[in-house]
């Protein structure tokens, strides 16, 4: 998002190169009340909420929200004249009416309405003066109240050290270029020269090649952003902490548990950061010296706000859980410690213990839904023999449950699914998602994920608003086919023939169908 600056030059850098607006999913009121529900804060009803997100770009985090919940209420603040038009263009486009969009610089403007339950400040920081990173902190407090939760992203160090260096050599050499598109190019080109140039087997190479590799997909706006502005000044979590403080606003946690445990460490490693490092503030710094961490994503509550910083299975007892899983076949004459799934990240698991196979095999089968623990333990129970109101069952789900989410594995979720995996008499994609593919290609899922659909999947749900059965979708989209307006090939040669297309369209239609609901695009 874009960062918003006092300075009106930084402004102009988004109007010239607009950072695209993207939502992400870690800012959301459902799963910020989700995580600090496990630390006992009772956040706000994301159905009945207020929302503030300062770097609001032109949107693309705050409509599909404006969206989602009718009764809640959004407002988005920029510095970018171009970009908060160009919000404001979609929301009169869409006939949103519970949100607003304001240009403006976060030191000035100001708020006298009510406070908000939710402030979100994703991708500015680390890119504003020090003015304004101050007054973020400070409307963090005044503007919320007890129960509030705010969520703010910046760069940090010790990770930063080492890009903060590859930034630094895009700077000089591109300080000789006074177009910003040409600036670009040539940061993007030194780097491949310094990657082609560096040895292989070095520190110095590797870190070259990293650097490359999470470059090389980004779009021009991000690299832009992120290396060649003026400001992107990363700090050591135990200062931002400090900071936090003098704006008398509490650690809460990180927007994503794994973020915050120290999973992946031996034994040893754990008793000796647990020695050295009591308190929570150094637990966490000491995590990111152990983990290189160059990115956080923490959220803050009022200083006085009591939370309970000790997680247990029973913490998760009234949450759902989603694990993008598959149950691995076994391999024929290999040896293995029990079965195995393989999560979307390409992370493998074995399990040994009947009941942990039993709460993934779950996950696995209703994937991407978030299934209830209660569900996870009754279903564990019947597999082993016992009884679901045994305690031994519930701590052993709710361990397992947190391990998953600790690991990465698993999210957890307080709130029902927004989507449905059923495909309907009359499919329907969720109506803000289908005007999103008709005016810029992509949408937004009931997860708040960025989905691209493939042409024919895209065409299929911009059809489906509900009103329509299957033998008309399979229609309009065989017409479509026939017309040209839908390209579709079979064996490398495009479909043309009514008969033939006719005859595969059922079946194109219903694996499509079945995409969108993988893809979180199919609502009740």
């Amino acid at each position: 998002m874009s960062a918003v600056q006092h300075e009106s030059d930084a402004a102009n850098s988004y109007d010239a190169i607009p950072y695209e607006s993207n939502p992400f999913p870690f800012t959301t009121p459902e799963y910020l009340a989700s995580i600090a529900g496990l630390f006992g804060l009772e956040g706000v009803d994301p159905a009945r909420c207020r929302v503030l997100e300062l770097g609001c770009a032109s949107g693309g985090n705050l409509l599909p929200l404006a969206a989602n919940f009718p009764d809640s209420h959004f407002v988005g603040i920029d510095a970018s004249s171009a970009q908060v038009a160009d919000g404001a263009a979609a929301i009169a486009g869409y006939g949103l009416t519970n949100i607003e969009l304001v240009c403006a610089d976060i030191l000035t403007w100001r708020h006298d309405g009510e406070p908000f339950d939710y402030i979100i400040c994703h991708g500015v920081y680390s890119w504003v003066p020090d003015a304004v990173q101050t007054r973020i902190l400070e409307l963090c407090r005044e503007l919320t109240h007890a129960r509030s939760i705010c969520y703010v992203s910046y760069n940090t160090y010790p990770g930063w050290h080492l890009r903060g260096s590859v930034r630094e050599m895009m700077h000089y050499h591109a300080r000789g270029f006074t177009d910003d598109r040409e600036r670009i190019s040539q940061s993007r080109a030194l780097l491949k020269f310094l990657v082609e140039a560096a040895p292989d087997d070095g520190a110095y190479g590797q870190l070259l090649r990293e650097e490359l590799s999470v470059l090389k997909d980004r779009d021009d706006s991000y690299l832009f952003h992120e290396h060649l502005e003026v400001n992107n000044t990363p700090l050591y979590f135990y200062q931002f902490a400090e900071r936090m403080s003098a704006a008398r606003l509490r650690y809460l946690g990180e927007a994503s548990l794994n973020a915050m445990l120290p999973h992946g460490f031996s034994p040893t490693v754990r008793e000796t950061l647990a020695r050295i490092a009591p308190d929570l503030i150094r637990h966490e710094q000491y995590l990111d010296f152990l983990r290189n961490r160059t990115f956080r994503r923490t959220l803050m509550c009022h200083e006085e706000t009591p939370l309970e910083r000790d997680i247990v299975a029973a913490s998760v007892a009234d949450y759902r859980v989603s694990a993008i899983l598959r149950a691995d076949p076994p391999e024929e004459g290999a040896e293995q410690d029990g079965p195995t799934f393989t999560h979307a990240s390409g992370a493998r698991i074995t399990v040994q213990e009947p009941l942990e196979r039993g709460v993934l095999e779950v996950l696995a089968r209703e994937m991407p839904a978030a299934v209830p623990v209660a569900t996870l333990v009754a279903e564990a129970a019947a597999a082993i023999g016992l009884a679901e109101d045994d305690p031994f069952v519930a701590h052993k789900v709710g361990s397992v449950v947190l391990e998953c989410a600790a690991n990465g594995i698993a999210e957890l979720y307080r709130h029902p699914d927004r989507f449905t995996l059923e495909i309907a008499a009359r499919p329907c994609v969720a109506p803000f998602a289908r005007w999103q593919l008709a005016n810029r290609g992509w949408a937004t899922n009931q997860r708040h994920v960025r989905v691209e659909p493939p042409p024919l999947e895209r065409a299929l749900a911009l059809l489906c608003d509900g009103t329509r059965e299957r033998a008309e979708l399979e229609a309009t989209l065989g017409a479509k086919v026939v017309s040209g307006e839908l390209l579709m090939y079979l064996d490398g040669e495009r479909l043309q023939d009514p008969v033939k297309v006719a005859e595969l369209m059922p079946r194109g239609v219903e694996r499509a169908l079945r995409s969108l609901a993988a893809h979180m695009l199919l609502v009740a």
